[in-house]
Formats: C-alpha cells, sequence, structure tokens
C-alpha cells in the first residue's frame, strides 16, 4: 500500500458532483423507480454517502496533532450533523407523526416516547433520518480508537458488524436461529441494516482513504470493478432464488465495489465547474425531505387513480426538493437557521 497525504480540497468538484449522483440515486430508490435489476446499483449510494463523510471528517481529525483540536474537530462534527437531524426533524414534525403514529403509539403515550427515543438513535424519526444519526455515532466510535491501532484491523471488525447487519436485511431467512437473533435485536435496539452497525465498515473505509489508497491507476481498477459488480449481481441473485431476503439495504459484496469506486473517483483528476459548488447543498437537502414526501405523493397518485405513479412522484420529489433548496438559499441570509438544513 502507498500512502497518500495531499491535502485535497474539499471543495473539489468531483465530490460535489458524486454527491449529486448519489442523492439522485437515492431519490430514484425511495420512488420506486428502480427495475429490478438495477437494485444493486442504487444500494451503492448509501454506503460511498457515508464514506464521503468520513472521508472529509478525518482528512481533518487524523492531520491534527492536537489532542484538544482532535476534540473540537469531532465535537463540530457532531454537533453539526445534530443540529440537521433536529432542523429537519422539526420541519418534518407533522407528515412524520402522521405516518408513524400508530407504530409509535399503539401501546399508549409512554410506550410511544420509549419508541421515539429508540428511533432517534437507532433507528428513523422522519424517513431516511438514520443516516444522520447512524453517521454521528459510527463516526465517534471510530475516532475514539486509539491511533496505535492500524486502521485495516478496524476494518476487519467493522465487517464482522456488517455480516451481521447483512443478516438483518439480504440473509434474514437464511435459518430461523438467524430471524430470532435480528428480531430480538430490532426490538431491543433497532434494524442493524439501517443504523450505526451498518455504518462502521463504511466510515472505516472513508477514515482508510484519507492516508491510504490501493497503488492502481483507473485502467486497473475498471475490471476490477467490473468483476465486484457481477459478484454483486450473483450474490443478489443468490438470495433472491433461495428466499433468504427480508430487505435488500445490505450486500457484502458492496465491500468490495465500494471502495474500489471510492478509489476510482479519488484518483480522477480533479474537475473544475463552479456552478457545481453552489448546488452542494441540494445533496444535503434531497437526502433529508424527499422519502417523506414521496409517501404523500404515492398516495395522493393512488387516490387521483393517475398513471405512471412512480414517475410522476420522482419528478414531483425533484421540483420539490429544488423549490425547498432555492427557497433555503435565498433567505438564509435574512433567517440564519436555515443554514442548518445543509
Amino acid at each position: 500500500m502507498e500512502t497518500n497525504n495531499k491535502n485535497i480540497s474539499r471543495t473539489e468538484d468531483k465530490y460535489d458532483l458524486l454527491k449529486m449522483v448519489l442523492a439522485f440515486l437515492i431519490v430514484i430508490l425511495h420512488t420506486s423507480m428502480t427495475p429490478e435489476w438495477g437494485i444493486p446499483v442504487v444500494r451503492m449510494a448509501v454506503p460511498l454517502f457515508f464514506m464521503l463523510t468520513a472521508f472529509f471528517f478525518f482528512r481533518k481529525y487524523d492531520n491534527e496533532k492536537d489532542k484538544n483540536k482532535r476534540h473540537d474537530i469531532l465535537l463540530r462534527f457532531q454537533k453539526r450533523n445534530l443540529y440537521l437531524y433536529l432542523f429537519w426533524l422539526v420541519v418534518l414534525l407533522l407528515p412524520t407523526l402522521a405516518l408513524r403514529w400508530r407504530l409509535w403509539f399503539s401501546d399508549g403515550v409512554l410506550m410511544g416516547g420509549v419508541r421515539f427515543v429508540q428511533s432517534f438513535f437507532f433507528g428513523s424519526t422522519f424517513r431516511a433520518s438514520w443516516f444522520l444519526m447512524a453517521s454521528i455515532i459510527a463516526t465517534s466510535i471510530i475516532a475514539s480508537i486509539p491511533k496505535k491501532i492500524k486502521i485495516e484491523y478496524i476494518i476487519c471488525a467493522s465487517f464482522v458488524a456488517y455480516v451481521f447487519s447483512c443478516l438483518g436485511s439480504s440473509y434474514y431467512h437464511i435459518g430461523e436461529n438467524v430471524s430470532e437473533v435480528i428480531d430480538a435485536f430490532e426490538l431491543w435496539v433497532g434494524p442493524p441494516h439501517r443504523n450505526f452497525i451498518v455504518a462502521l465498515l463504511w466510515i472505516s473505509f472513508g477514515k482508510y482513504f484519507v492516508n491510504h489508497k490501493l497503488p492502481l491507476p483507473n485502467a486497473a481498477l475498471i475490471p476490477l470493478i467490473i468483476l465486484a459488480l457481477c459478484c454483486l449481481y450473483f450474490e443478489y441473485y443468490l438470495v433472491i432464488s433461495h428466499g433468504w431476503m427480508k430487505a435488500h439495504d445490505s450486500f457484502l459484496s458492496l465491500s468490495l465495489v465500494c471502495p474500489l469506486i471510492f478509489q476510482y473517483v479519488q484518483n480522477c483528476k480533479p474537475i473544475t465547474w463552479p456552478w457545481i459548488r453552489d448546488y452542494r447543498s441540494l445533496s444535503v437537502i434531497t437526502y433529508c425531505l424527499h422519502a417523506t414526501i414521496v409517501r404523500f405523493f404515492v398516495n395522493g397518485l393512488k387516490i387521483l387513480k393517475c398513471p405512471f405513479i412512480n414517475e410522476t412522484s420522482f419528478l414531483l420529489v425533484l421540483v420539490c426538493c429544488y423549490c425547498a433548496f432555492c427557497i433555503i438559499k435565498k433567505y438564509e441570509t435574512k433567517y440564519p437557521i436555515l443554514k442548518y438544513s445543509y
């Protein structure tokens, strides 16, 4: 392995472009626009988002030698993401309660409060919010590991946690004992494929790529990516044909293809598209907003018996997210609290 100590600017447009592509893929997934053969591809979006989050954080954190300053960097990261979470939780509170009221409060107010707290830390309150808290918890765990422990060991340990998340997702029905263990974990903690458990591996990979890289040019990475994609599709076919899958969030082969894709992007020459910097926050706003409003669009279009429900809801969600972005950027100077939206 070779080290990569280049001080890569966060404003590199290629990373902003990647974020926009990933946000687009996630909207496609949640509006059911994805054909069955495309599910493995769109499932790469969340791992790559985690890796980008960790890459930017640990580039600052690991290169800071002062312990107190490292603590401040971690604290700022936690506060920034917590404020982002709370902003959208307040904005989306009413639609979230409309969607989750029966799930949380079917057994009374007290139990509903317990379920809300559980969902806040180890699941989702507003839809897709699990990513934000998973980023905070997983990044804090990885950052707290002593520097003397090699990142390769951290990745191996995190992979064990990732296997558990896959058992809760693609391999849930592989055995009765597996499903019983996963059910107990979900009852007391939360779904392992939608909380910090699944994030640990991707955060570890993001940390790895700060100061390491595979000594391979992109010409050599392309056939490796194709091979890893073949493994991913074979695994997808395997879990479907055997009826093991409960959800298609996590696949073991993603641990091969996503780091290779990240390495490919990292190897690419910097691009200069000044316009994309103005839309950097659009990917964050889209991720936080889209999954909640899509449910209402789909239900409304079903009531109206609208043809092409998925396609129409997809376009409506994109328009709404873009309008929200424009409104936020227009009024954020006058109302500084809007800056917490991204």
